[in-house]
């Protein structure tokens, strides 16, 4: 009898085979996987703004699902760009495929470059973790305005007017469109080319775009200077800070339409 028992164990143990109550293997619970990834966000300017970061499952299981986390300062800093979290619990609810964590931004007034926190999650017993981290980067979106005389007096971009020589052209020039042979002088001396004019406006190509006198400013300089600030845009890539120049004279408005906008 007992050699039997052995030879049934023996061809049991070679064919995987249970033969005997209680002596298989459960079977392999199989836990579904929590997806997040870093995200980045807009501090905004209103009272309420939420990173809000998406959180997925692999497969819906039929119980819910508490995934741990807490938020680490990097850049960011807890109570003056966010609101840090300790300890913090997330319910995905059974059935369900995804849930939505949302950390409170902090507004400011300030310049800022692109600020960042991270997120550190704790693996629930019910599903595994794809990242245990993920970060936050926040967008700062005010904007600082910097006019072109500012910019143009710093480096010494400018021109006394009583030490130009104006050519003849300058003085044809200068008498067919009302302005100074001096300044004109200068806006020869800029322009690519030169396109016909109106009253006080000169109308010039300059480094493939529409513009009157050239980019030259008179206004807001000492009186007798002129500020030459059209290379300060283009090294800037701001075209449109043109727009004005332009408005001010019905021909270059006319060609600026095909070559600007």
């Amino acid at each position: 009898m007992i050699e039997d028992m052995k030879n049934l164990l023996l061809i049991a143990s070679l064919f995987g085979t249970p033969l005997l109550g209680g002596c298989s293997k459960d079977p392999e619970i199989v836990k579904p996987e929590i997806i997040a990834n870093s995200v980045t966000v807009l501090e905004g300017k209103s009272a309420e703004v939420n990173a809000n970061i998406s959180i997925t499952l692999s497969e819906s299981i039929q119980e819910d699902i508490l995934l741990g986390y807490s938020t680490e300062d990097l850049t960011a800093k807890s109570g003056k760009d966010y609101t840090g979290i300790e300890d913090g619990v997330l319910t995905i609810p059974s059935g369900s495929t995804s849930a939505t964590l949302s950390i409170p931004l902090l507004q400011d007034d300030l310049l800022e470059f692109t600020e960042i926190f991270r997120v550190i999650f704790v693996r629930p017993a019910n599903a595994t973790l794809r990242n245990e981290r993920i970060l936050v980067n926040i967008e700062d979106n005010d904007i600082i305005a910097i006019t072109s005389k500012i910019v143009a007096l710093s480096q010494g971009r400018i021109v006394k007017l009583k030490e130009v020589n104006p050519s003849d052209l300058s003085r044809k020039l200068s008498k067919k469109y009302n302005l100074d042979p001096e300044y004109v002088e200068l806006i020869i001396q800029e322009a690519d080319e030169i396109y016909g004019g109106t009253d006080q406006a000169i109308c010039t190509l300059k480094e493939g775009v529409m513009i009157a006198n050239a980019g030259i400013d008179r206004k807001n300089v000492p009186l007798g200077i002129s500020s030459p600030f059209f290379n300060i845009f283009i090294a800037m890539g701001k075209f449109n800070s043109f727009s004005l120049s332009i408005n001010s004279c019905p021909i270059c408005l006319y060609f600026s339409k095909s070559s600007i906008y």
